[in-house]
């Protein structure tokens, strides 16, 4: 990683050195499962994964519901108990 100092005190330059150095170490010593669980809590902090939720759950009570209106029998009535279940799960 480079970061572009010049303009900087040199205070400052040598913290953000530091830093720097600090975050490449404790990458080069994280086990590949570390790795992986950060790249996964990156994905779900993202709002563009909040937004593909929502329109999810938002999708999934449409499509019920729209069952019921044209009469057929929905694959999650009302309240919805198997996406509560799924939304349980996720958040552990």
């Amino acid at each position: 990683m480079t970061v572009d100092l010049s303009n900087e005190p040199g205070h400052i330059e040598e913290t953000i050195r530091a830093i720097v150095d600090l975050q490449a170490e404790h990458y080069d010593s994280a086990t590949s499962s570390q790795r992986v669980t950060d790249q996964f809590t990156a994905l779900i902090g993202r709002p563009a994964f909040i937004i593909a939720l929502t329109i999810l759950v938002v999708g999934w009570i449409v499509f019920n519901l729209g069952a019921i209106w044209c009469g057929y029998r929905p694959v999650d009535p009302p309240p919805f108990a198997g996406l509560q279940s799924a939304c349980s799960l996720a958040s552990l």
